[in-house]
Formats: C-alpha cells, sequence, structure tokens
C-alpha cells in the first residue's frame, strides 16, 4: 500500500488526487492503526481505490513522457 500513497502524493492538481485522498481517509488510518480487519477492509480500500490510480498513474506517464519529449 505504500506504492499507493506516495502515487498520490506525487501527483498535484486535478480531481482525482482529491478523490483518491476522500478513499484513502476512509480507510488507510484504520487499516495501518489495527483499527479495521485488513481482511475485509483492504480489499474494499482496494476496490475504489484502484481506478482513480490507475488515472492518476496514466496522468503523471503522460506529464513524464512529455517533460522527456521537451528536454531532448
Amino acid at each position: 500500500m505504500n506504492e499507493l500513497h506516495m502515487l498520490a502524493q506525487q501527483c498535484h492538481g486535478g480531481l482525482r488526487p482529491a478523490q483518491f485522498s476522500t478513499i484513502q481517509a476512509k480507510y488507510y488510518n484504520g487499516l495501518f492503526n489495527g483499527a479495521l480487519d485488513p481482511d475485509e477492509y483492504f480489499s474494499k480500500f482496494k476496490d475504489e481505490g484502484e481506478s482513480v490510480l490507475k488515472k492518476i498513474q496514466i496522468e503523471l506517464e503522460k506529464q513524464v513522457d512529455a517533460f522527456l519529449v521537451n528536454k531532448s
């Protein structure tokens, strides 16, 4: 889950990071502090956050690719 958190923190602007932050706030602390059952709630966290994070990943890849093209 650290990769999910890091990816969300690296992407700036737009609604997607805000969407993930909302999902993360719902589960993250409870999962990592032992207040929520990970067998039940990690899958819920993953189901809700995965598609948003995929969109963030795609946007980050576009930005990196554009940077590399402009740098050449």
